[in-house]
């Protein structure tokens, strides 16, 4: 088993990282359920701000999650070093 060790990161080694990402998982919860969804995203820079793209019916288990989670815990990681 490999032992996972974090960096940190500045601003600038934030937005390059998440400008090469496109996927990644949001975590939503609701009363002692948690819920995670992976995403599709856009990271824009100039405002710091992500779209995500979820796809959702109406009366689906997603929508009621996300309407209890605020706000809702994001992640995009990197992929392993081989």
């Amino acid at each position: 088993m490999t032992r996972s060790t974090a960096t940190a990161l500045d601003d600038t080694a934030i937005e390059a990282f998440l400008a090469d990402r496109s996927a990644g998982t949001l975590s939503l919860a609701k009363e002692n359920e948690s819920y995670a969804v992976p995403v599709s995203f856009t990271f824009h820079s100039g405002d710091r701000a992500f779209s995500l793209r979820l796809g959702s019916a109406p009366g689906r288990r997603k929508r009621a999650f996300i309407a209890a989670t605020d706000p809702p815990p994001f992640a995009a990681a990197a992929e392993p070093d081989p």
